[in-house]
Order: structure tokens, then sequence, then C-alpha cells
């Protein structure tokens, strides 16, 4: 016995989930990351910059004092060259002691220019990490 009357049943739900936004926050972290990383980086590149400018200081101080000793080294050898020369004028030397002080006052000589070279080549490198050495030639990049 059918009846004509249809009851009809039904249910619905609604499932509500707030949107989220992870791709936004992901790239917001990620960026946070970088500037972080980039301000360490900055970081280690300041104390290396420090670093080798102080070193650069003292390279150059120390070339500065090499320099000092070999023109001491240079006047004390031309002063024995010279008594040695003397002193095999009035018969008193050989020619192998003056042949000997010739070669000393040389190689005094030689370690004079070599300090001059250290002391140009250091204060070179100190000048191109401070910047200033195209403007101490003169010298502009456009």
């Amino acid at each position: 016995m059918p009846d004509n009357e249809t009851h009809y049943y039904g249910a619905s739900l609604v499932f509500a989930w707030p949107p989220s936004n992870q791709a936004a926050e992901g790239a917001a972290r990620e960026a946070q990351l970088e500037v972080e990383a980039s301000r360490l980086d900055l970081a280690a590149r300041a104390r290396e910059a420090r670093r080798a400018a102080a070193e650069a200081l003292r390279a150059t101080r120390a070339a500065d004092r090499q320099t000092e000793l070999a023109r001491d080294a240079v006047a004390a050898a031309e002063a024995s060259h010279e008594a040695e020369q003397q002193k095999y004028a009035l018969g008193r030397s050989t020619n192998l002691a003056v042949l000997q002080v010739q070669q000393g006052l040389a190689e005094a000589r030689l370690a004079l220019a070599r300090a001059r070279a250290d002391r140009l080549v250091a204060a070179a490198r100190l000048r191109r990490l401070t910047g200033d050495l195209l403007a101490h030639h003169g010298l502009t990049v456009e």
C-alpha cells in the first residue's frame, strides 16, 4: 500500500575553516631569514675589512721601520767602505778586504731597495682597502 505522501529528509553540514595565508607567511619568514643572513654577512665582511686594514697598517709601519734600518745599514756600509779604501790607499788593507766591504755595501743598498719596494706595496694595499688608491694617483672612475 503505497502512500502518496512522500517525505524527504535531508541534512547539511557546513564546515568553516579560516582561510590560511601560509604562502604569504612562509614568504615573509623567508624574507626575514634573508635579511638576517644579509645582516650577518655584512657584519662578517666589516670584521674582515677591519682586520685587513689593521694588517695593512701594521705592514706599512713595519716597512717604514725596515726602510729606516736599511738606510742606517747603507750609511754604515758606506762609512766602512770609505774607511777600507783609505786603509788600502795607505797600504794597510788588501784588495780582497776592499772587495768584501764593497760587497757588503751592495747588499745593504739592495736591502734598502727591497725595503722601499715593500713599503710601496704595503702603502698601496692600505690605500686600496681604505678606498684612497685612485684618489692618491689623481684618478676617478665614471
